[in-house]
């Protein structure tokens, strides 16, 4: 379709010409400088002859072409030169390209109304007469091609290179541009050519982006000095603004996967570059090839066609002659407008893409660039960018660079920057050498990763301070595992490294491989010594005090009760009917008795008979039952769960107190985490840290660990949770509390932009859906010995761990023994009281009667006892008798 639309233009124009001559010689000329060789020259001369040769644009009429050559820097002679060729009759000038000469041209063609047509670069085109047009396009378009670079590279923060000062103003729309976040330095090459300085303090910056401004003879010195100084890794970047970077060999650099990007106008693919080749290196001109062409000579090429073109089509409306003009007495030439009109009104497809201009302010507009990049030393395009659309990318670009992102990883050897600390990783054996030398959750992941994406070898590298990483704000460095790995001296960095805020804007982090949050570690409560007494503590000593009391005053008014109701008089003689005394079994040792069976749920053989000793008894029994229910449903409890001390419940208990201090890791992402927060529990932490005395922060995670066991209960440590549980599985006097303050994760810390991330996150997520990383975990984690805290809980839970052991109800056993002791003696005091009773009714001494009974109770033969009493009654009576006897015969006697 392009070709076809310049076809149409061409016949359209060739018949225009049929209806207006133009002059038969159309003098132009071409100013250049000798000691450039930019191959402008050749390309002027080649267009022109192939204008002459066709005869197609211009029948009937030749270009008579001057090629004047100048010192770059003399404006003089370049101004005395145009005007004295004005005088021949001259209709434009192109050129020239220096700074110092093509301002004077442009104002002498302005002031005479001549055409000037310009290729170069130029900051100050907006300062140019109406008369010229400048090919090269607009130093503001440029800069917001390369700043959506910079973007579509995700540049946080960048290095500015330039190389003299009017490559910063080239460069100032991209400074205007700039967002907020974007970080950048300002950096000048040095004009002795020495740049290895300046890429030795780039690196000691961590700076990995770099955006050059630099002419394109000096990229590959710039490159090889930047290799001498370890700058052309693996993670660093540069843009080159010089549109000609891609004409350059870059296969001193193949070894080096550094990112090279730059911007091409030229596309040596594009039909009108192919068939413009083939015409240059048929007319003599010197060599060149497609891929090796520059901006320069291009832009002259489409230059001269766009005039003549344009020359034909203002000569359609208006016959065009030429003009001999003197700059001594300007005088205008009257065609100068319209033929400058019409240029501005042209569109055509060149070597340099559509050329066409904004009729307004002359500026080329509308074209379209070329993302490239250097891969393996070869140029591989990105997408193209567009003024209105940006930049849009290859489709199969994304695919290519996944694929040789994993044909590095099997070529390379990656560092892993650790820190020791278990069970992350640990010494196994300090006198091996390479991975030997240690153990741990770490290596294993890295292990598990590195065979998910084919590592080719790793080498893991202990931090010399041995600490996760923290930024020096007045330094502006980080220190730890964060300095190797934002420094590029390792490519990795793993351990328990949090994902903050703040460690992200200083590298890319992986998908987390644990997801964790802040908790406190603490002592367990210890529980106080089981008390003998224990099974009096389901009631309270008041509560004793008052069933005593309703025990004592119960039994009074059962026996009260007794004595007054008629019902509860009974006949002790059944055979008797009419008894002469009534006896009532309710006495008050029996009424004692019949209380205390109730409430000890024994009963008794003794029952109320009258309606209201009943009533009362009723209401004695309702009472036993709800308070021997009670009692029974506290006991299990009071002697199985000991009371605990009073301990620490959550992190505002401990806010609110000061007896138990309470720490961090000092630098830390716990500690940051306090610091930051909005919350106003958890500044006053923060702020109580700060100011307790001693310092409560500590130097690793395992000395809090050591100072919460040693300080018991008089200190907690604020931990990553994934770490307290590794810290309770081996210490069973050691518990969390009060669950996660936030959520987060471990991740591992690539440098910025690293092409490798995606394939590490892609590994972690693989590795955690198949549960590789939690059978790694558990590992690491869990005592598989059986002295495991986890284990052994479970097994005293297996074990009913709540029975009751002889410390609970040693109390019971001792009030039993007591008890029977008490009866015991009881006995003793009634058997001896029986003796003296028996000694005088048997008029013997208490020594022999508590003999006789001692004789008959160690007897246990004997299950009947003959009634002593009976016996000694009988005695008596037979006494008696014999005295009656005695005195009946004596009185019958008499």
């Amino acid at each position: 379709m392009r070709m076809e639309a310049s076809m149409l233009v061409h016949t359209v124009l060739l018949l225009l010409g049929g209806c207006w001559a133009l002059p038969q010689d159309i003098r132009i000329v071409g100013m250049f400088h000798k000691d450039v060789d930019d191959l402008q020259d050749e390309a002027f001369r080649c267009a022109v002859d192939r204008l002459n040769e066709e005869q197609k644009l211009l029948p009937g009429s030749r270009l008579l072409p001057e090629l004047v050559y100048v010192p770059a820097h003399d404006s003089y002679t370049a101004g005395k030169l145009v005007c004295n060729r004005t005088q021949s009759g001259i209709t434009a000038v192109f050129g020239p390209q220096s700074a110092d000469c093509k301002g004077v041209v442009s104002s002498i063609c302005g002031l005479v109304r001549l055409p000037n047509l310009q290729t170069s670069w130029d900051v100050s085109a907006d300062s140019h007469s109406p008369g010229t047009l400048n090919l090269h396009p607009h130093p503001d378009l440029l800069a917001q091609a390369v700043f959506d670079v910079v973007k579509y590279l995700e540049w946080k923060t960048f290095a500015v290179i330039y190389q003299r000062h009017d490559g910063l103003m080239r460069l100032q729309e991209v400074f205007k541009s700039l967002d907020k976040w974007m970080v950048t330095s300002v950096y000048q090459l040095a004009e002795d050519g020495d740049y290895r300085v300046m890429f030795k303090t780039l690196s000691k910056s961590s700076q990995t982006h770099m955006l050059i401004d630099c002419d394109t003879n000096l990229i590959q010195e710039v490159l090889s000095q930047a290799r001498d100084v370890n700058m052309l890794g693996d993670y660093e970047n540069y843009l080159f603004t010089s549109l000609d970077a891609h004409t350059l060999d870059y296969i001193d650099f193949q070894p080096f996967m550094t990112n090279i990007t730059f911007l091409r106008m030229i596309s040596p693919s594009s039909v009108e570059m192919q068939a413009a080749m083939r015409d240059w290196n048929t007319r003599g001109c010197r060599p060149v090839s497609a891929e090796n062409m520059k901006v320069a000579p291009s832009l002259m090429y489409d230059a001269v066609s766009m005039f003549a073109i344009s020359l034909i089509r203002a000569d359609a409306s208006e016959p065009i002659e030429s003009q001999s003009l003197s700059c001594a007495r300007p005088q205008p030439w009257v065609h100068g407008e319209h033929v400058n009109r019409y240029m501005k009104m042209f569109k055509f497809l060149g070597l340099s893409g559509e050329v066409s201009f904004d009729a307004l302010s002359g500026r080329r507009k509308d074209i379209t660039l070329e993302v490239m990049e250097v891969s393996h030393a070869k140029l591989r395009k990105i997408g193209n960018w567009t003024m209105h659309g940006g930049i849009t990318q290859e489709k199969d670009y994304g695919a290519q660079v996944s694929q040789e992102a994993k044909q590095m990883m099997r070529n390379k050897t990656f560092i892993i920057a650790s820190k020791i600390g278990k069970p992350y990783l640990d010494w196994k054996n300090r006198s091996a050498s390479g991975n030997d030398r240690f153990e741990g959750f770490s290596l294993d992941l890295i292990d598990a990763v590195a065979k998910f994406c084919h590592f080719k070898a790793y080498e893991f590298k202990i931090v010399q301070d041995n600490q996760h990483g923290k930024l020096n704000t007045e330094t502006g460095q980080w220190n730890g595992i964060m300095g190797e790995v934002i420094s590029r001296r390792a490519d990795m960095g793993i351990c328990d490294l949090t994902i903050t805020y703040s460690r992200g804007s200083a590298v890319d982090f992986s998908a987390p491989f644990m997801n964790l949050g802040i908790s406190i570690l603490f002592t367990k409560p210890t529980k106080d010594p089981p008390e003998m007494f224990s099974f009096f503590f389901p009631f309270s000593f008041d509560v004793w005090v008052y069933m005593a009391t309703a025990f004592l005053g119960v039994s009074l008014v059962l026996f009260v009760l007794c004595r007054i109701t008629p019902h509860e008089w009974d006949n002790p003689n059944p055979m008797d009917d009419n008894p002469e005394e009534l006896e009532n079994t309710f006495n008050l040792l029996n009424c004692l008795w019949f209380s205390i069976g109730s409430i000890m749920a024994q009963g008794c053989d003794l029952l109320p008979r009258a309606v209201s000793t009943r009533m009362a008894a009723g209401m004695w029994w309702f009472f036993a039952l709800i308070i021997t229910s009670s009692y029974t449903a506290n006991l299990a409890a009071f002697l199985t769960n000991s009371r605990m001390d009073d301990t620490i419940g959550s992190v505002e208990d401990l806010a609110a107190q000061t007896k138990v201090k309470f720490g961090s890791l000092r630098g830390g992402a716990t500690a940051q985490f306090f610091e930051a927060s909005n919350y106003t529990v958890y500044q006053r932490i923060s702020a109580m840290m700060k100011q307790t005395k001693p310092d409560v922060f500590t130097s690793s995670n395992q000395e809090g660990v050591d100072r919460v066991v040693k300080e018991r209960g008089k200190y907690a440590f604020f931990m990553e949770s994934i770490s307290i549980e590794y810290e309770t599985e081996r210490n069973c006097e050691l518990m969390p509390i009060n669950g996660l303050l936030d959520s987060k994760g471990y991740g591992i810390a690539l440098p910025f932009n690293s092409p490798y991330r995606t394939f590490v996150s892609e590994a972690i997520l693989k590795l955690s859906e198949t549960g590789k990383i939690k059978d790694i975990k558990d590992k690491w984690w869990l005592v598989k010995d059986g002295t495991g805290c986890s284990e052994l809980l479970q097994q005293k839970e297996e074990e009913n761990a709540d029975e009751l052991t002889m410390a609970n109800v040693g109390g019971v056993f001792l009030v039993l023994m007591v008890g029977c002791c008490a009866a015991f003696i009881v006995a003793i005091l009634e058997m001896l009281w029986n003796c003296r009773k028996i000694a005088v009714e048997e008029k013997i001494t208490p020594w022999e009667a508590l003999l006789s009974e001692l004789k008959f109770a160690v007897n246990l033969s004997q299950t009947t006892k003959p009634n002593r009493k009976k016996k000694s009654e009988k005695s008596n009576s037979s006494a008696d008798s014999s005295v009656s006897g005695s005195d009946l015969v004596a009185a019958s006697r008499k």
